[in-house]
């Protein structure tokens, strides 16, 4: 895309969309009124909802989480428990079983596929926040569960404590676990057994200090990130809580960000805590008024890059305000956040996060004679590579091609080239001719990870063209001069090694937040 923030955005009624999951072009999107909305986002500027699904029909139980697997769509639906849902047919999502397992289904996610693991809330005395199911035999009652050992309680019968948002990553289970008049606790438990789960530390994260536990939690490498909400009734203000889990027996709390609009929680009418997504060295998190953006390449220390409060065009639009927050997941580039409306009109807002990569087309050696731009940038299904003249120059053709480089010496491969090393621009895989100001050329997933040999996530493109304009002929009149053109960015000096005049662009895919 070629804009760099809000894009498109689609109301949805009831107005309290909240946990998001995306697969194969469309986004199922669950509301705190007990809607399962199917987007079709095929063009990320228009959402479209293509079906909806509400389990059992006429109730408004929560949906708390979602989860894709394949052709199932596991659903927390509150008092309804685990829900299992075949999307196979995303038009058409059919009811397949369900479990409950405890008072209030929460969070639910699994690592391998195998074993899903499910959060409960409102869960009093020894009652087990975790439920471990077998997945290949859902609905079947889990095969086990486990019970928070923080510094509460927990043989108190009228002692609630729940269960938060959990992340599985390997053999180990991130989990929050609160106690009513104790505070909020991250929990890791060792899940190498996942029918025999062990604690192994319990890390106590005072609410006062750190925000409402109503947030998701995502771990990436030795740091987990929980994205807490605001309380408004108790004047507790929000935030990103940043835990070092290197030493898993001896977690530790790394940094805190406090967010003012973080998602709120404990309203009149119900409300969520705020969702966050980790893609690449970049974390995204949904607020009241938009989208956050904050850069990991110091994990223990996320710096801020973007704030929709400064950055308007990250904010939501006037039609989801006052929010109450939502969940984001970020996909190719385009960041999918739902709003909690204040009242009853909430929706899906899409986000471009990617700026455009932009080179020239250059005539002549030593990157003069500037006949246009190459612009790529993100799509839904991959990238977009727009050849571009300017300045009187117009393309005639266009032939393209995608090999890999290797970063360190600089050498191009799956290129068709001639014994001397020239390409074949002949023989290039892509070609467009059409006299015309733009050319435009969409590459899927599938053919950037073709591309990618080395699995670096860099390729290389070669774009060769042929361009012409109109100069004075010197007698009164115009004549059409031609000339070829190489994209290139300026100062980047590859090519293919050969004695011809021809470039090589190196094109990090993540620049674009497309990973293959």
């Amino acid at each position: 895309m070629t804009s760099f923030g809000l894009i498109g955005w689609t109301p949805v009624a009831p107005g309290y969309p909240s946990p998001i999951a995306l697969s194969d072009g469309y986004a199922f999107v669950g509301d705190l009124r007990g809607v399962l909305h199917i987007f079709d986002l095929s063009d990320p500027t228009a959402p479209t909802v293509v079906a909806t699904f509400r389990y059992p029909a006429g109730y408004n139980n929560e949906i708390v989480d979602v989860d894709v697997l394949g052709d199932d769509l596991y659903i927390s639906y509150d008092a309804f428990g685990l829900v299992k849902v075949d999307i196979s047919d995303p038009l058409n999502p059919t009811f397949v079983g369900a479990s409950k397992d405890g008072s209030y289904a929460g969070s639910f996610d699994t690592d391998d596929g195998v074993f899903g693991f499910v959060t409960y809330g409102y869960q009093y005395g020894t009652a087990p926040e975790v439920q471990v199911y077998d997945l290949g035999t859902f609905p079947s009652g889990p095969v086990a569960s486990y019970a928070g050992y923080g510094d509460g309680d927990y043989t108190n019968p009228k002692q609630v404590v729940h269960g938060s948002s959990v992340d599985v990553v390997g053999d180990l289970m991130y989990v929050g676990i609160v106690q009513n008049y104790v505070g909020a606790f991250l929990e890791i438990v060792d899940v190498s057994d996942p029918t025999a789960p062990v604690g192994v530390s319990s890390l106590l994260t005072p609410t006062n200090v750190y925000g409402d536990w109503q947030g998701v939690i995502e771990v990436s490498g030795d740091y987990a990130y929980w994205a807490r909400g605001a309380y408004p009734p108790a004047n507790i203000v929000g935030g990103l809580l940043t835990v070092d889990v290197s030493d898993g027996a001896n977690p530790v709390i790394a940094d805190f960000d406090s967010i003012p609009d973080a998602g709120s929680y404990g309203l009149p009418g119900g409300g969520g805590g705020p969702g966050l997504d980790i893609v690449g060295d970049q974390l995204y998190m949904a607020s009241c008024t938009g989208l956050y953006v904050y850069d990991l390449t110091n994990p223990a220390d996320p710096q801020l890059v973007i704030d929709p409060n400064v950055d308007t065009e990250f904010a939501f639009p006037d039609a989801f305000l006052p929010s109450r927050g939502g969940w984001v997941q970020v996909e190719n580039g385009f960041a999918y956040v739902t709003a909690q409306f204040d009242g009853d009109q909430g929706g899906l807002a899409v986000f471009d996060v990617s700026d455009d990569v932009v080179c020239d087309l250059f005539r002549d050696k030593d990157f003069v004679g500037d006949a246009g731009d190459v612009t790529f940038s993100n799509t839904p299904d991959g990238l977009r590579i727009a050849v571009t003249g300017q300045d009187g120059w117009t393309i005639a053709e266009a032939k393209l091609h995608l090999g890999d480089i290797d970063t360190a010496t600089g050498d191009v491969s799956g290129f068709p080239v001639n014994k001397g090393g020239n390409p074949k621009v002949g023989k290039f895989d892509f070609k467009e001719a059409q006299a015309t100001d733009d050319l435009v050329f969409d590459f899927t997933l599938s053919e950037l990870a073709a591309a990618d040999t080395d699995d670096d996530g860099i390729i290389a493109v070669a774009v060769h063209t042929d361009v012409e304009t109109w100069q004075p002929d010197g007698d009164g009149g115009l004549e059409l001069v031609t000339a070829s053109a190489w994209g290139a960015c300026d100062g980047e000096d590859l090519d293919f090694g050969g004695a011809s005049h021809s470039y090589v662009i190196a094109l990090d895919l993540a620049d674009l937040g497309i990973y293959v």
